[in-house]
């Protein structure tokens, strides 16, 4: 089976050249989905905010979404049997993240990545406002691991590898 790839990210915060690093990224690693973690925070006449799933973060309402997709507070998605759930991390999960899943979160602006009681944790920084040494970043998310990458040269910085017993 085909390993499917996502591209994650968080708090754009309506930065149009990080948005651009991070379509150019999607194209060079070839993921087959992007995720926002919320405060993307649109410009919604710009064609570059176009094709984005994604959570609402805490500074989106203050964002006219016109005709794209105001989205939601969380999303769980399912892939290949893997629970994923993917919030902004200004308030709660409507679920209890369970042993095997996946919990993407942003708002931090700091890239973390962890597993606590078999529950993998992942934050991938900021692309446009890093607060953290990593500088501006993004992450990979594939059906084997969590790879964080530089927004700057795409290099890989850090993987965490999922365990194979669910």
């Amino acid at each position: 089976m085909e390993k499917k790839k996502i591209l994650v990210f968080s708090d754009v915060h309506g930065d149009e050249m990080a948005m651009m690093r991070i379509k150019e990224a999607e194209k060079e690693l070839e993921t087959d989905l992007l995720l926002s973690l919320g405060d993307l925070c649109p410009d919604q006449y710009n064609p570059i905010w176009r094709g984005i799933m994604g959570v609402r973060g805490n500074m989106d309402r203050f964002y006219e979404y016109g005709d794209l997709p105001f989205p939601p507070r969380e999303l769980i998605l399912n892939i290949e049997g893997r629970r994923i759930i993917a919030i902004h991390g200004h308030d709660y999960p409507s679920v209890t993240p369970e042993r095997g899943d996946i919990f993407l979160y942003g708002h931090t602006h700091v890239a973390k990545m962890e597993e606590r009681n078999g529950v993998y944790y992942f934050n991938p920084g900021s692309p446009s406002r890093p607060r953290s040494s990593s500088g501006p970043t993004f992450g990979v998310l594939d059906t084997e691991s969590f790879t964080l990458f530089s927004l700057l040269d795409f290099k890989r910085i850090s993987t965490l590898t999922f365990s194979s017993s669910q």
